[in-house]
């Protein structure tokens, strides 16, 4: 019974940490895209409309 305790508390720990590891690349992905949307704007390769309309659709994701 004991060892089925630390078993299953070792497997939660090991899908939070999946899920953390996951939602740490996604952040890193959105802060990418953002910078570029920025240089884009910044170049003038991005109107001012597309810049805002890439960037709504970011925060929806």
């Amino acid at each position: 019974m004991k060892e089925l305790a630390i078993l299953t508390i070792m497997m939660i720990s090991l899908f939070i940490s999946v899920d953390m590891a996951q939602a740490g690349r996604v952040d890193n992905r959105q802060v990418k895209q953002e910078k570029r949307i920025h240089q884009g704007l910044k170049s003038g390769e991005l109107t001012p409309k597309e810049a805002l309309r890439l960037e709504r659709e970011q925060r929806r994701i």
